[in-house]
């Protein structure tokens, strides 16, 4: 039995050092395309793509991150001209600048988006490992190849990296499995999902805090299911509980203890504007995505201010005074009209659900909805390695829900819904792998 086992795992390393082969051989590929797409005259980068340059350069020139040069004695920090906070960019654009020693432009950025998705969908895998599922470690790999690395669109602006996103978000979720498991090696295991949990949720965050937000949610969600299945097993569930107040809370606020780190080490006076993306800018923003009374257009940052400037002239964009101002002006278009509201966010629902995304000729996430049809049927598998893929099953199917919500709210767009695609193949393939070990048991080296 023990020679089977050695045998099994032999074979799982060499699947997964070939697809890993395969992997890093279409990333350096892609990579040497990077100035192509970089300034590709088509490509749709918005104003925030300049400012990372802008900071990366006087980064790599000074060696102070987060900062941009408005002329030749001035500068001020980058959060009082990007509101998108996506603050570990221009960050890591400087580092690579520096390495490359050559100043940072487009294709650098492309490098760096085509570098996000491939440590993201690296570090999911390693997840999948830790998690004892070794089919879907080395096939997210494969599906990463076709689907991840270059992205929807490869460019230097932030919406390419989506599937790193996504894989980062749901490497996050994945880190809690191990908390629902009762064995007595499931130390071992939190400890290395944990770790890899709270550094996937810390740079999806750092690198696109509106994906890092959906983490978050979908990190308490399941934190809150992890604690309930400890208190039904009868274990105290207090580790679990300080482990997810730490890593929430931390994640939260990282985005504004970067800047903290920054103004205290190089003596800075903190920027005027709020840090954060703004929730309820997006989502009123995005109310135009459908024919509405207000005369709000999608796609289009200035809507928020306008409104905001129309209640009071003196409230300044991207300030405190400016958010609180957006969230009141929402909720009261809740108030005085729900049913409008209502008739928008179905619309858009309905948008982002079939989005023509197909796989085999048919809308993705039919496929999602056998499973779940499915599932009454099949949770009773007839091996531990089987009940211990339910939680990461489930988990998937509750990310790519969450993920899409972006559809939902702010507007079914291609570029942020593209991740759909890649992870409707990954939740099949860990089907199909749970299917194999806990039903038709092959092969039985996946047992301990």
């Amino acid at each position: 039995m023990k020679n089977k086992i050695k045998h099994g795992h032999r074979i799982i390393a060499f699947l997964y050092l070939v697809a890993l082969g395969l992997f890093a051989r279409a990333y350096l590929k892609e990579i040497q395309k990077a100035d192509r797409y970089g300034f590709n005259p088509d490509y749709d980068a918005e104003e925030r793509v300049d400012w990372w340059i802008n900071s990366a350069n006087y980064f790599k020139a000074t060696g102070i991150p987060l900062m941009v040069r408005l002329s030749r004695d001035r500068v001020a920090p980058i959060e009082n001209f990007s509101l998108a906070d996506d603050r570990l960019h221009p960050l890591l654009a400087g580092l690579l600048a520096r390495a490359q020693d050559r100043p940072a432009d487009r294709g650098t950025l492309t490098v760096l988006a085509l570098s996000i998705n491939a440590v993201g969908l690296l570090l999911l895998s390693m997840v999948l490992l830790c998690l004892e599922m070794p089919l879907s470690a080395v096939l997210i790999l494969l599906i990463g190849i076709r689907y991840g690395i270059a992205g929807p669109v490869p460019g230097p602006d932030s919406y390419s990296s989506g599937v790193g996103y996504y894989a980062l978000g749901l490497s996050a979720l994945l880190s809690w499995t191990p908390w629902f498991w009762g064995r007595h090696d499931g130390w071992a295991k939190r400890l290395s999902t944990s770790s890899l949990g709270f550094l996937s949720l810390n740079l999806v965050t750092l690198l696109r805090q509106p994906v890092g937000v959906i983490a978050i949610a979908g990190c308490a969600i399941v934190w809150v299911f992890a604690l309930c299945q400890q208190r039904k097993g009868g274990r105290s569930g207090w580790g679990a509980a300080l482990w997810g107040i730490f890593i929430l809370g931390f994640a939260l606020n990282v985005p504004s203890l970067l800047l903290s780190v920054r103004n205290c080490r190089y003596h800075i006076s903190p920027g005027q504007h709020v840090p954060g993306h703004g929730v309820f800018h997006s989502l009123y923003a995005g109310l135009g995505s459908e024919l509405n009374p207000w005369g709000i257009i999608a796609l289009d940052d200035e809507v928020g201010p306008r409104r905001v400037a129309q209640i009071d002239p003196t409230i300044v964009f991207a300030t405190p005074r400016y958010f609180q101002a957006i969230r009141r002006e929402y909720f009261r278009l809740w108030r005085e009209s729900p049913a409008i509201m209502l008739r928008i966010y179905r619309g858009k629902l309905m948008k982002t659900i079939a989005f023509p995304f197909r796989l085999g000729g048919y809308n993705i996430y039919w496929s999602i909805l056998f499973i779940l049809i499915l599932w009454p049927l099949l949770n009773r598998p007839s091996s531990i390695s089987g009940y211990e893929m339910q939680p990461a099953l489930l988990i998937s199917i509750l990310w790519l829900g969450l993920f899409i919500l972006q559809g939902v709210f702010v507007i079914a767009y291609g570029k942020y819904l593209y991740p759909a695609k890649p992870a409707v193949l990954l939740i099949l393939c860990e089907f199909a792998e749970y299917l194999a070990v806990g039903f038709i048991r092959l092969p039985k080296v996946f047992e301990r």
